[in-house]
């Protein structure tokens, strides 16, 4: 992950978005700044040394979205280097892992990771080399996916001019750094300057990408929700269905990129309630995530929501509740028991269970509703 990062991912989430607009659009709050990352962020290169073959191992796991064995193997190689006390690898595997921890959402143990990273190039280095700024820019990315937007906004546009100078204007590097900063201007609803720095990273990624880099799905997909974003559903859906077809052509058609590209499509399609045309697209970015993330991870939570929601919509109830209970396991594992989203997760089962005509079930759970308003958790 030694390269750019790409702000999933959302992917995502970032990944970033649009929960809190509408509701519709909730799931994407971990997602967008998830797949954002993902595509944007590259490992580090292997050689024959153990630490190399390790950290490798993990590239792999992590460009297929299969994150837990990434940081299995990402680990193994911090551990290597420690052991071994080389200053350079030792920056690599801690860069790494802090990409991968941004990346599962664990933003304080990424931007630990990230900046000791950043610390030891600037030493190793030199203050305006291109690793230094892919340091930068990936602590920005941290800070973006914590909404601390002013401190973000410095480091993507010092790493911005430090790629310009030493490796040109366009370059992939550079590139990669300007949607970031695009993403950062979206999610201030900057929606003209966005696009601008979305689609100067575009040219620049169709001349110069090799087929199976999967920055240029990711662009698209972010370059679509920018329209999303701003109540234009129409014109994000060619670019969604673009990044899925980039997903395609770089051999990727189950990566995190395009799990997020088939959220966003079904977000748009929700969002003007066309929710036969939804359902299609967010099952198969759920399956995706499953695959990636594993079948309890919080992150599955919102999206297993607006699919019970869609399945309402449609009168599939027998699908709903089974969405709403399984996002209702994974809070109750995740969070404390009196959590406002566990009564508000409560709240969708209770609906669905009163349309399907499920009364006794419907009391069971409306008195732990109640119990849960009272203070006294069951």
């Amino acid at each position: 992950m030694d390269g750019t990062g790409t702000g999933i991912a959302s992917l995502i989430k970032g990944e970033v978005l649009r929960m809190g607009e509408r509701s519709v659009m909730k799931a994407k709050l971990f997602l967008a700044a998830l797949a954002l990352l993902v595509a944007g962020t590259s490992l580090a290169a292997p050689d024959p040394e153990p630490w190399r073959r390790l950290a490798e191992a993990g590239k792999s796991a992590y460009e297929r979205g299969y994150y837990p064995e990434a940081e299995k193997a990402l680990k193994a190689a911090l551990a290597e280097v420690e052991r071994v006390g080389d200053q350079e690898p030792l920056a690599v595997c801690l860069n790494n892992l802090g990409v991968l921890y941004h990346a599962t959402g664990r933003n304080d143990e990424a931007a630990a990771m990230i900046q000791r990273s950043l610390e030891l190039r600037r030493r190793i280095n030199g203050a305006e080399h291109p690793l230094v700024a892919t340091g930068l820019n990936n602590l920005a990315e941290v800070y973006r996916g914590e909404r601390q937007y002013e401190q973000a906004e410095p480091l993507y546009l010092k790493a911005i001019e430090i790629w310009r100078k030493t490796l040109g204007p366009g370059d992939a590097q550079t590139a990669s750094g300007m949607m970031n900063l695009a993403e950062l201007y979206r999610a201030k609803r900057r929606f003209k300057e966005a696009r601008a720095f979305y689609r100067g990273a575009l040219a620049i990624f169709e001349k110069n990408l090799e087929p199976r880099d999967l920055r240029l799905a990711t662009c698209l997909n972010n370059l679509g929700t920018s329209f999303s974003d701003d109540n234009k559903p129409d014109k994000a859906r060619p670019y969604y269905l673009r990044a899925l077809e980039a997903a395609e052509k770089a051999g990727a058609p189950e990566h995190p990129t395009a799990a997020t590209a088939l959220l966003n499509l079904g977000l748009d399609y929700q969002s003007q309630r066309k929710y036969l045309e939804a359902d299609g697209p967010l099952r198969r970015s759920l399956a995706f995530r499953e695959k990636g993330l594993g079948p309890e991870h919080p992150a599955l939570v919102s999206l297993l929501d607006t699919l019970g929601d869609g399945c309402r919509k449609l009168g599939n109830f027998a699908d709903a509740e089974r969405f709403y209970r399984r996002s209702l396991e994974i809070q109750e594992k995740s969070l404390p028991a009196r959590d406002p989203s566990v009564t508000a997760s409560l709240e969708r089962l209770l609906a669905v269970l009163h349309q399907s005509g499920n009364y006794r079930e419907a009391a069971r759970v409306e008195a732990r509703i109640e119990a849960l308003r009272s203070g006294y958790a069951r």
